[in-house]
């Protein structure tokens, strides 16, 4: 540990600078000689600005069955049963992040199958010498699930997100963990990471946060950055171009949520929040924008109403 680190190995910074999300994070060291956009290596990253941060994790002895997919305690989540006027628009802090798991695991349907499932598909697809990329990581539940699989077979990883909330929570996951791969955590937004030798690109419910004019250019950066045979696991909300079906789907997604125990008033005002926030695609969209990077192998495996996992592989 660093001079002036914290006990989690993070390195205290200077207050945020500028806007955006959590803004206060600057490179500090790179395991992996992972590049940033408009700043070549990371080293110039580091000289260029306080926009990046990136944490080395040595993990020491655990078992790998002790680490669950999501807390067995989670704590739940009420940040919106008081009425709120106005309602604040929604962001990764860290209110959401000591509920993150309760609530993804009530308004995402499917989603312990879906991270399951991913990380058995990026275990069988993981090619050795390459990176796995998780952009917009959270605090971990993908990467902590594809680590228990992979035992102690070596891997890389970098895993990315704009909350450092996030991060540091998965950094309390991975701090007692032991192997020989190493895991990056990167604070900083999707779509400012060069993607470089992957044979997995992870995106589970990260486009959407992802202003539209920016999509595009992340899924070539993907296309461009995967070796061949590599994989893109996508994983979004999505809207439905015919009106009375997505009034359908709506429905069903309402009716999810009421039977995971969210009242009226913390659903509207969810949504509220969400409102130009998360902007969700049509399938086609999503269709058009892979075929238009380049991906001519895609399928969608796993669909739930207005929630839809995508493969794609170069």
């Amino acid at each position: 540990m660093g001079v002036g680190a914290e006990p989690n190995g993070i390195i205290p910074l200077p207050p945020p600078t500028g806007n955006g999300p959590d803004r206060n994070c600057r490179q500090l060291n790179c395991p992996v000689p992972v590049a940033h956009r408009g700043g070549g290596s990371a080293e110039v990253a580091l000289e260029a600005a306080f926009s990046y941060k990136m944490i080395k994790l040595k993990r020491v002895a655990a078992d790998w069955k002790d680490e669950p997919m999501v807390s067995k305690k989670m704590k739940k989540d009420t940040l919106f049963k008081e009425k709120k006027d106005p309602v604040p628009a929604f962001e990764f802090n860290e209110n959401v992040a000591q509920v993150f798991d309760d609530m993804i695991n009530r308004s995402v349907p499917l989603y312990q199958e879906c991270v399951q499932r991913q990380a058995e598909l990026a275990v069988q697809f993981y090619q050795k010498g390459t990176r796995i990329y998780d952009l917009g990581c959270s605090h971990g539940n993908f990467g902590m699930t594809f680590y228990a699989l992979m035992k102690q077979t070596a891997f890389d990883m970098v895993a990315v997100d704009s909350s450092r909330h996030m991060l540091e929570r998965y950094a309390h996951r991975l701090k007692e963990k032991n192997t020989a791969s190493a895991v990056s955590l990167i604070c900083d937004l999707a779509e400012n990471i060069v993607i470089d030798n992957a044979s997995v690109v992870v995106l589970n419910l990260t486009l959407q946060f992802i202003p539209p004019s920016r999509r595009q250019a992340l899924i070539q950066s993907i296309y461009d950055g995967l070796c061949p045979g590599g994989l893109l696991l996508l994983t979004e909300k999505i809207i439905h171009e015919n009106n009375e079906i997505n009034l359908l789907q709506q429905q069903y997604y309402k009716k999810f949520k009421r039977e995971n125990g969210y009242s009226e008033m913390e659903i509207s005002q969810k949504r509220d929040a969400l409102e130009d926030v998360l902007v969700p695609d049509t399938l086609e969209i999503h269709r058009q924008r892979l075929h238009e990077a380049g991906f001519t192998h895609m399928d969608i495996w796993l669909k739930w109403f207005n929630f839809t996992a995508i493969l794609a592989i170069k």
